[in-house]
């Protein structure tokens, strides 16, 4: 369930930096729905973040360390940005914040998917390595983790 949550933190996300495309690229119909659900999407990217955090809990200790570091960042960042936007009240201070907090924000989840991805293909490899005992009984444990 954990992973599930982080991809759709991570829907939600794109959908939220979304609207600096199409303000850039001057699609006005799809910049006017991004920023009509701009503050629905904000929550649920939120809650999805914290969900995700409560599920991939216990098997933190399995986690490669930088793995554990992008995350923490990127939930740092998420922090930032939600103090920011409500308290600053200078416009354009707001605004320039939002938008460097947001790169940031997108700097440390592709991190933190980089990081996944490079300790998970090492899993991969651990389990693969275990097909080259020979044939008998064996007797272990084994914790690969819930999510």
């Amino acid at each position: 369930m954990g992973i599930v949550l982080g991809y759709i933190s991570l829907l939600c996300f794109c959908l939220l930096a979304g609207k600096w495309i199409t303000r850039k690229l001057h699609i006005k119909k799809v910049d006017k729905l991004l920023m009509r659900i701009h503050k629905k999407v904000s929550v649920a990217f939120l809650v999805t973040c914290l969900l995700h955090i409560i599920f991939v809990f216990p098997v933190f200790k399995t986690r490669s360390i930088a793995v554990l570091i992008t995350g923490i960042l990127a939930i740092v960042v998420v922090a930032l940005l939600i103090i920011f936007c409500h308290v600053l009240k200078d416009k354009t201070i707001r605004f320039r914040w939002h938008r460097i907090l947001t790169a940031v924000l997108m700097i440390c989840i592709i991190g933190h998917m980089v990081a996944y991805f490079i300790d998970f293909a090492n899993y991969q490899n651990k389990i693969r390595d275990t097909g080259n005992l020979s044939q008998g009984t064996w007797f272990g444990e084994s914790d690969a983790g819930a999510s």
